[in-house]
């Protein structure tokens, strides 16, 4: 049962993460980082989710909600696995705050 629990939220979090990149792309960002949020709240190591509502931030001139995004994923990170990002999402970060 636990095994089966675990496979349907991985493809529930794969649905969601589809679904906002095409939102992204159709530029729905507040749709994208609803999406993003609720996948945060399910898994809040999904660095995947971060990336996205960072890249969003950035394209509403966001600056301070890239850095809040970023912070929080830190954060998290640190506190559930003891690592820090992947170096993805550090690159990114760097990037969008520039």
């Amino acid at each position: 049962m636990v095994a089966e629990r675990e496979r349907l939220a991985k493809l529930r979090m794969d649905a969601w993460l589809e679904l906002a990149q095409l939102w992204f792309e159709q530029r729905r960002y507040d749709q994208v980082l609803d999406a993003c949020q609720k996948m945060i709240r399910e898994d809040d190591c999904c660095e995947e989710a971060y990336r996205l509502a960072m890249n969003v931030y950035d394209r509403l001139g966001n600056r301070a909600g890239v850095v809040r995004m970023y912070e929080h994923c830190v954060q998290c990170l640190m506190n559930e696995v003891g690592a820090p990002p992947t170096e993805q999402t550090r690159q990114l970060y760097e990037r969008l705050v520039r």
